[in-house]
């Protein structure tokens, strides 16, 4: 049982579409990807949505994305 390690740019990802729960918060991802052009944006996209993916509901409601965001 590993803790997910996010980094700073991904956390931050996670705050701006994090929805209520883990799969919402993926959907979000999956619906805001179309948008984004930015090539560095889309790799962070990519790589929040396979760790999301690889990680329990239980072990994303741990984690305080908030309490870890940086402005």
């Amino acid at each position: 049982w590993a803790i997910m390690e996010f980094s700073v740019a991904e956390i931050n990802f996670i705050c701006i579409v994090k929805g209520d729960n883990r799969e919402d918060t993926i959907n979000n991802i999956f619906d805001v990807l179309p948008d984004l052009e930015d090539k560095e944006m889309i790799e962070i996209a990519e790589t929040v949505i396979g760790n999301l993916e690889s990680i329990s509901d239980s072990e994303y409601d741990e984690f305080a994305f908030e309490n870890n965001y940086t402005d």
